[in-house]
């Protein structure tokens, strides 16, 4: 499923920020359930807000927005490999996905462990390979500007949980 909200911009008009999700869900195994409302629906429901409120605005972006939700990522990848082989827009033309996932934690830092990590109830954990300094610097600037706590501490392609590295689909 996806949804683009064109840029107002003549020429930056047909450079794309993708904001994406992912809508599977893997269930449970015997007596484990795994939290899809957390892990799934959280960043669904956080790109449907984000689509009206983009599509409400007077004046649009300089660039398009091209929210996309992909399935299949729980066993593979399979989604966003997809729209890698099939794209809706020019991957050319795409200059940067955010990615929104398990954005609904309720937990607090105290409930954290090595595999689980949490934020406190303002944190946001940004995971990045660090490929764009404007990016964080847009983050840092916000960061500096609103009650939010962006937490970095999950970075790079050499963290061991490999947050980032999982994420990573090769464009050929």
């Amino acid at each position: 499923m996806a949804a683009i909200v064109e840029g107002s911009d003549p020429v930056l008009k047909n450079e794309y920020v993708i904001i994406s999700g992912h809508v599977d869900h893997i269930g449970g195994s015997g007596e484990i359930i795994n939290t899809g409302a957390d892990d799934d629906a959280s960043g669904c429901a956080a790109l449907l807000s984000m689509a009206e409120a983009f599509q409400s605005l007077e004046k649009k972006p300089l660039r398009s927005i091209l929210f996309l939700w992909v399935s299949g990522e729980e066993i593979g990848l399979y989604g966003s490999q997809y729209y890698i082989n099939n794209p809706l827009v020019p991957l050319e033309n795409t200059i940067a996905d955010l990615n929104m996932d398990m954005i609904g934690r309720v937990k607090g830092v105290a409930d954290t462990t090595d595999k689980t990590p949490m934020t406190g109830p303002d944190g946001v954990f940004v995971i990045t390979g660090n490929q764009s300094k404007e990016l964080i610097a847009i983050a840092d600037e916000a960061d500096q500007e609103t009650i939010l706590d962006l937490d970095y501490s999950l970075s790079g392609r050499n963290h061991p949980l490999q947050l980032f590295s999982r994420a990573i689909i090769i464009i050929s």
